[in-house]
């Protein structure tokens, strides 16, 4: 008698586990086929549906969290770069794709108040303006905005300084 409750139980429980295990994989399945692999740039991204977001340039990202840049003609690239003076601290820019390994490089940057990162590139041949400053400064940068994001680092441009100065 005993042995045949207990045989009863395992069977429960082998039919609750292959439930379990069932749904798991269904639900993978789903979720596999909602991944839209034909999205592969920003225009496809905002033909897709997904909401372009209030940046410039404009960027879009996907419910699986690719994220793509506009990018934009190199005539628009030439009418808009312009001086900017922009209050913010000294980071090592954070990497678009955090999912696998990162670089300990240090790619010199900004990030403002309202959370936005600009890179760093230094008038100075010799870097004399941003190497001797390290990263949680707080800062005031001037120089030249050039828009564009870098494929790599998160990034609304590029400030080329002409002066920064520690707050």
């Amino acid at each position: 008698m005993k042995k045949a409750l207990i045989f009863i139980v395992i069977i429960i429980i082998l039919i609750i586990a292959g439930f379990f295990i069932l749904n798991s994989y269904i639900y993978n399945e789903k979720q596999a086929e909602n991944i839209d692999q034909t999205i592969s740039s920003y225009e496809d991204c905002v033909s897709a549906g997904y909401p372009s977001l209030e940046s410039y340039p404009e960027q879009c990202v996907t419910a699986d969290g690719k994220h793509f840049i506009r990018i934009l003609p190199e005539e628009e690239i030439e009418n808009i770069i312009a001086p900017i003076s922009i209050a913010g601290v000294m980071v090592c820019l954070p990497h678009w794709d955090t999912s696998g390994p990162q670089t300990l490089e240090c790619a010199f940057g900004v990030q403002d108040d309202f959370g936005n990162y600009y890179a760093l590139r230094d008038s100075n041949s010799n870097f004399g303006n941003i190497a001797g400053i390290s990263t949680g400064t707080a800062v005031q940068v001037e120089g030249l905005l050039i828009p564009g994001s870098h494929e790599k680092y998160q990034s609304l441009g590029t400030i080329e300084v002409e002066n920064i100065t520690e707050l």
